[in-house]
């Protein structure tokens, strides 16, 4: 017998992970047009993310059909193993990205690769010993990896002088912070957690909502890089 209450909650899921893979497509094309490197960590680190995000509702699908069986419970642990090395690993293509399109030196990005595969050893050492402290690690990574990756963003929209990307970027984060803070506190009911996946939903819109306007903007050659550009021609000319 299926469970409408959960089904309706695992398909509500599945739309702000499309959100996020909406943004994060839109983020990796748009580091390809400046720099091919911090574009292969943006699309790994992105494609780690959203196959975290599917977890949840996957799971959910799979409680509400009542498929779930005990030796299945690591499908909800799986989201942090993922999200972890997923955002240090676009966190590090972001920043030189943005770098690159602002004209500022740029680093390797090797420190978000390197780290992820520090994370999950450490991790997975954790796990093996049947230590609960792989999943404190893995939270706090994600956690620390998130905000550099949305820093990277802010940074990169405000060098272009884009309040408004900015704000959103921030407001995503903002509201994810908000609903870590509220899970912890409220009674997981059906109203609550459907709440809590709307709100969820609002976040990755903003989120994907500022990645086109800095792709938009990028593409069209705006932005201080492109100023100085043009008023060398013009000098030179």
């Amino acid at each position: 017998m299926v469970d409408g209450d959960i089904l309706l909650l695992a398909l509500e899921d599945i739309l702000p992970v499309a959100l996020s893979a909406v943004g994060f497509v839109v983020l990796t094309r748009t580091s390809r047009r400046l720099d091919g490197r911090a574009a292969g960590h943006v699309a790994a680190g992105a494609l780690l993310i959203v196959a975290g995000g599917l977890t949840k509702p996957v799971f959910k699908l799979l409680l509400a059909f009542g498929a779930i069986e005990a030796d299945m419970l690591w499908l909800d642990d799986a989201l942090f193993w993922l999200l972890a090395p997923g955002f240090l690993i676009a966190s590090a293509g972001l920043w030189r990205a943005g770098r690159r399109d602002l004209s500022r030196p740029v680093g390797s990005g090797r420190w978000g690769v390197i780290g992820a595969f520090a994370v999950l050893a450490a991790a997975t050492g954790a796990a093996v010993a049947g230590s609960e402290a792989w999943f404190f690690v893995l939270l706090t990574v994600a956690t620390v990896g998130n905000v550099l990756a949305i820093a990277a963003l802010v940074s990169w929209v405000r060098g272009r002088g884009d309040r408004l990307a900015a704000a959103l970027f921030a407001g995503n984060l903002i509201l994810i912070f908000g609903l870590a803070g509220a899970a912890a506190v409220l009674e997981q009911t059906f109203p609550a957690q459907l709440g809590e996946q709307l709100v969820s939903t609002v976040a990755q819109g903003m989120f994907m909502w500022a990645s086109i306007r800095l792709a938009t903007a990028v593409s069209q050659g705006s932005g201080p890089v492109a100023r100085e550009t043009a008023a060398a021609q013009t000098k030179s000319g």
